[in-house]
């Protein structure tokens, strides 16, 4: 999820619910409020709970233009949006390697 746009992991979080049974464990990552302290974005994310304009050129010639970003969210907005359909279980911020929060999420 850490360079998705808003509307695409809302795409992803609705088949992940789709094709996971009752019960099932999700693990995803984000850049959270460390990445984004780290970025220098940290007032911003504050302000807005997540970013998702930063374009990121890195896939250029594998995926869409404008598909692939540097995407930071707040632990508050990933609560508030991901938990339609799943519990979120667990946040561990900057868990991968110091930089990417970890959100495990059970099916409900």
């Amino acid at each position: 999820m850490t360079h998705l746009s808003r509307e695409v992991q809302q795409l992803w979080i609705a088949e992940l619910h789709r094709i996971c049974t009752a019960g099932a464990i999700v693990a995803l990552t984000t850049h959270g409020e460390v990445a984004a302290k780290m970025q220098g974005y940290s007032d911003r994310l504050l302000r807005e709970g997540i970013i998702d304009d930063i374009h990121d050129h890195s896939l250029k010639d594998v995926a869409p233009l404008g598909y692939y970003r540097a995407t930071f969210q707040s632990r508050d907005y990933t609560f508030s949006e991901w938990t339609k359909g799943f519990e979120i279980v667990e946040h561990i911020p900057g868990a991968i390697a110091g930089y990417q929060d970890l959100v495990l999420m059970r099916k409900i």
